[in-house]
């Protein structure tokens, strides 16, 4: 897998080696190349699809810039987000995250791991969807691009499918990659080593041919070694070093299910990813862009899980995303394709599966006249998974046993109206036809923007998005069969876990008002308060049981022959009140500070008691599994022209979640009970050369190793060196 690594190895050198010719004499940026105007000024695209001051943005956002990104140490995309507001990020082994906007954290509380990883925050790269369409959620580790790659990192938070579609439930994350905008050629590239056998590498070079033609080829590899060596039973209810350490007589049988699901029980993750960008501007109102990339990945993490948490798994896909505007007229296409193994080593079920996904969205900017802008939309989705060929000659069973197919059609208008020069006004609608189902689903968003004074604005927001189809909620067709021994033979146990077309998919309600204010031409805050309620929350459910009568030397006897389990509506409901504050500071060219922080209270009604999740025997309640308090902050210190201390700090308070191993809810489950975790993160770099720095980092330098999820890996203090340069 890693033959990759020796062409980035010789990319390396030869960037090393191409300095003399064509290097540009710039420093790299920092605080002291920045003006004060320029560290207060972040824009942003995602918060009306259009490219703003984040200032002025109509919605509860956040920008991630690529400095913040380098200056903090944060060694990936999802650790990042640890730098914004209002997004939960918690580190499950090595590299591997668990990712949420305001949380909604396992509702249901007694479910498989596999049904409670967030499904409701759509990550996009460039306005590209990378969505699961199969399970749901995102798989962070197949994402083909990297820290290289991104000129800033944009989130919405609240309900956002009027402007980017079904699944953008509880808010959207839209990675920005870079654009070359000189005619010198670009070297980036960042090198680290660290502990766990953490090996970092990002290359990225640039260049632009003309005034009308440039290009980005960039490469990134990630190697990494779990903190842990401890595996947790959900049989056993303990942690094991080895499958040996299991002694009860009763347990021996978990033996192998437990071993076939770590093929490399020290390893966290190993990925590359390798990208192209070009772009092609004929003219002043025609541009054209072209990205491809492909990506492999193996990792041990929160997922698709059979008497563990973690498990292996693997994906490898190939990307190519075509765009093209003139005069106002957008037009996007994106083709994925490629495979997915949600659990290596797998003993029943084979979880391999081809893929297939396909993304097209037209809209168009009519300015009707310089104080109104409507905006027409088109977005057409496919998403095709095939297990087929991986049926053919195995023993095991299949989860689709064939080909399924979801996809929907949209259409949807934006009204941008700006009737005097303080007060904005947008109205935003979208309709969703999905593939499967017959009715179509109504997404809204109305939210107005009032400039108080030049530097003082309010903004109230009131918007509804919908979920959308995935194949294990409306079309999994898994079916075991499970022989009995003697002397029931030849009776078999049949057990099926099916989708249902018909479900009605969740749907997000908020209300939500703002307030920033720059109170001085260096001090900037932002707070908003919010108000959410989630509906339509499906779980796979025990629908039809069969037993058979057998004559045993004891008398009849019934048996359990038959089990189906299928998704369905709960009666579950979810009502989420908080606030966000941020605040950027920037005393002077040197200092910057920004912290931030969420205070946020759930309460569910109609939660199951019982681990069977009876609709009939149901509770309310605070919901405990999203933290109440969580926030960080970001100090950067520019010491002279050549130093840089960087510290930075993510806070989450204590949790408690469930998992369908708990007996009941008002059992004591100790792996649930999450403490409170400060992660405090330092970085210092030193720029030997106006293009070079070396650097050491420091991630939870307090060592603090509590667990961030249910009987995951205790996470410590990870320290590297590296070498980053920019020419």
């Amino acid at each position: 897998m890693f033959k990759l690594s020796v062409v980035l190895v010789i990319l390396y050198f030869s960037a090393f080696f191409m300095t003399e010719v064509y290097g540009q004499e710039e420093k790299m940026e920092g605080l002291l190349d920045l003006s004060l105007e320029e560290l207060m000024g972040i824009e942003i695209y995602s918060a009306s699809s259009k490219e703003e001051a984040l200032f002025d943005a109509p919605v509860s956002s956040y920008s991630i810039t690529k400095e913040e990104i380098s200056k903090s140490g944060v060694n990936s995309i999802p650790e990042a987000l640890r730098l914004a507001p209002g997004v939960i990020v918690r580190e499950v082994s090595n590299g591997n995250y668990d990712v949420r906007i305001r949380g909604f954290d396992n509702l249901a509380r007694f479910t498989e791991t596999q049904d409670q990883i967030d499904f409701y925050t759509l990550v996009m790269i460039d306005n590209r969807p990378v969505f699961n369409y199969n399970q749901g959620g995102t798989l962070w580790e197949s994402l083909a691009v990297d820290l290289v790659d991104v000129e800033r990192i944009e989130i919405v938070r609240g309900p956002s499918a009027p402007l980017f579609g079904s699944n953008a439930v509880s808010g959207v994350i839209n990675i920005i990659t870079r654009k070359i905008d000189h005619e010198d050629l670009s070297i980036i590239g960042n090198t680290s080593v660290g502990s766990y056998n953490t090996i970092l590498g990002n290359l990225a070079l640039g260049k632009k041919l003309n005034e009308k033609f440039g290009f980005i080829l960039s490469g990134n590899v990630q190697q990494r070694d779990r903190h842990d060596n401890l595996n947790y039973s959900y049989f056993q209810g303990e942690y094991f070093e080895d499958v040996t350490d299991i002694q009860e007589p009763s347990l021996q049988g978990i033996r192998p299910l437990l071993a076939s699901q770590y093929p490399d029980v020290e390893r966290s993750m190993e990925k590359y990813g390798v990208n192209l960008f070009m772009d092609y501007t004929p003219s002043e109102d025609l541009n054209f862009g072209l990205d491809v990339g492909l990506q492999d990945a193996r990792v041990q993490k929160l997922y698709m899980a059979a008497g563990a948490p973690l498990s292996f798994s693997e994906n490898d896909s190939r990307y190519i995303n075509v765009t093209g505007s003139y005069k106002g007229i957008e037009a996007k296409y994106s083709f994925m394709t490629g495979f997915n193994n949600l659990q290596l080593g797998s003993t029943d079920f084979i979880f391999k599966y081809d893929l297939n996904i396909m993304d097209l969205v037209l809209y168009y900017d009519w300015e009707l006249s310089d104080k109104l802008i409507l905006r027409p939309t088109f977005n057409y989705q496919k998403a095709k998974y095939n297990d087929e060929d991986y049926l053919e000659n195995s023993t095991l069973f299949g989860v689709l046993n064939g080909t399924e197919t979801v996809g929907s059609y949209a259409g949807g208008l934006r009204l941008d109206y700006n009737p005097i020069e303080s007060l904005r006004l947008i109205a935003a609608a979208r309709s969703d036809k999905f593939n499967i189902q017959d009715d179509p689903y109504l997404s809204y968003q109305f939210a107005a923007v009032y400039a108080i004074k030049e530097k003082k604005l309010i903004r109230v927001v009131h918007s509804r998005s919908n979920g959308g189809a995935f194949i294990a909620n409306t079309l999994l067709n898994a079916v075991q069969e499970i022989p009995f021994p003697e002397p029931l033979r030849p009776l078999s146990l049949s057990i099926s876990i099916l989708g249902d077309k018909n479900l009605d998919f969740t749907v997000n309600t908020m209300m939500e008002v703002g307030f920033r204010s720059k109170i001085a031409d260096n001090l900037q805050i932002d707070a908003d308060l919010f108000t959410q309620k989630i509906d339509n929350i499906s779980l796979p459910r025990i629908a039809i049981t069969e037993f058979t009568t057998v004559d045993t030397p004891s008398g009849p006897m019934p048996v359990l022959t038959k089990l189906i389990r299928t998704y369905e509506n709960t009666l579950i409901t979810a009502r989420q009140n908080g606030l966000t504050f941020s605040l950027n500071y920037v005393p002077n060219n040197q200092l910057q500070l920004k912290p931030f922080l969420t205070l946020q209270r759930t309460k569910t009604d109609g939660i199951p008691i019982n681990k069977d999740n009876s609709l009939s025997d149901v509770m309310s309640g605070t919901h405990k599994g999203t933290p109440t308090l969580y926030g960080g902050f970001f100090i950067n210190y520019m010491l002279q022209e050549k130093w840089n201390l960087n510290l930075s700090g993510y806070y989450l308070s204590e949790q408690t979640l469930y998992h369908e191993a708990s007996a009941t809810a008002i059992m004591d489950d100790p792996e649930g009970d999450i403490d409170g975790k400060l992660i405090l993160n330092a970085k210092v770099s030193y720029m030997f050369w106006d293009k070079m720095k070396v650097y050491i980092n420091a991630r939870n330098l307090l060592n603090d190793d509590n667990r961030e999820y249910y009987a995951t890996d205790r996470i410590s203090a990870l320290y590297s060196g590296g070498l980053s340069y920019n020419f």
